[in-house]
């Protein structure tokens, strides 16, 4: 049986990079049931809310994760967002053409990428 964990997290906006990926600073810290509750409590109705399903992979030191999502807004509205890809480098050393190659390997194009986060769809 898997653990539920219960994260956190802080997307800021994106950087005026030029990437073929989302670049944006990120903060995410894991919270324990009663925090999520209390949380949920004070700020739910101003908040989206993204609970995922997430297995975690790592191929040629690239992290990737298959997430099947559902987005929660307004306290209790939730829509399912289907099932994606994510792929993910917090490293500086691993470059565009290491994440792409893993694109590649899992047999999927860039072209079809999606940069629009969760919390918007």
């Amino acid at each position: 049986m898997r653990k539920k964990l219960f994260f956190f997290g802080y997307k800021g906006p994106e950087k005026g990079v030029e990437s073929d990926f989302r670049v944006h600073p990120k903060l995410e810290f894991e919270i324990d049931k009663d925090a999520e509750k209390k949380f949920i409590e004070t700020f739910g109705d101003h908040t989206k809310r993204i609970e995922k399903d997430r297995i975690l992979y790592e191929l040629d030191g690239v992290m990737f994760f298959l997430d099947d999502v559902v987005k929660i807004e307004k306290g209790d509205v939730q829509t399912y967002l289907e099932k994606f890809i994510e792929i993910r480098s917090t490293d500086k050393e691993i470059n565009d053409e290491k994440i792409k190659s893993l694109v590649s390997k899992l047999g999927l194009k860039m072209e079809d990428g999606i940069k629009t986060p969760y919390s918007k769809m």
